[in-house]
C-alpha cells in the first residue's frame, strides 16, 4: 500500500496540537489500525507510526533527516498478509524508499482482517489535539492498494 502527500506541509505554517497527516490500515474498527503519518508540534517535525490494537496504542516517532520535506512524502505499509509483519517506509522528495524501524507484527482484529481476505480499510488520516489549530489542508495524490509479493 502506498499513500503520497505533497508539499507544502500543514499549510505551510508551524504545525501545532501534534497535528498530523498520513495514512492507515485497518480491520475497519478505530481500535485496530497501524498508521505512518508526518507529525509535528510547535515546529518539530518526526514519522509517526502507531499500531494500536483492541483500542491499546503504541507509539514510535523517528526523526526526519533533513527536517519536513519541501515536495512529496511517500509513505508505504508492505504487508505480508502470511506472517501478519508490516514493514512501514518512506520516501522524501522522490528519493529512496526507507524502513522505519523493524517490521511490526500485528494480531488480533487487524491481522484476522488481513488473513481472511475479507475487506479492511485504508485511507488518508489528518489528525490533532486539544484546542483545534488553524486549518490542516493535507493534499494527497494517491493512494493506490498495491498487491505484491509477501517481505521476506
Amino acid at each position: 500500500m502506498q499513500g503520497r502527500l505533497l508539499g507544502p506541509f500543514f499549510n505551510n505554517k508551524t504545525p501545532q496540537n501534534f497535528q498530523s497527516q498520513g495514512i492507515y490500515l485497518s480491520n475497519g474498527d478505530q481500535d485496530n489500525y497501524l498508521k505512518i503519518a508526518l507529525t509535528a508540534n510547535n515546529g518539530t517535525g518526526g514519522l509517526e507510526v502507531v499500531y494500536e490494537n483492541a483500542g491499546t496504542p503504541v507509539t514510535t516517532t523517528f526523526p526526519i533527516p533533513g527536517g519536513i520535506p519541501s515536495s512529496t512524502l511517500d509513505f508505504f505499509f508492505a504487508v505480508n498478509p502470511t506472517t501478519g509483519a508490516v514493514q512501514p517506509k518512506y520516501a522524501i522528495n522522490g528519493g529512496a524508499t526507507t524502513n522505519l524501524g523493524n517490521p511490526i507484527q500485528v494480531s488480533g482484529a487487524l491481522l484476522s482482517a488481513l488473513q481472511t481476505g475479507k475487506a479492511y480499510a485504508v485511507g488518508v488520516i489528518a489528525t490533532s489535539r486539544g484546542p483545534r489549530p488553524s486549518q490542516q489542508p493535507g493534499i494527497f495524490s494517491m493512494l493506490p492498494p498495491i498487491r505484491k509479493q509477501p517481505i521476506g
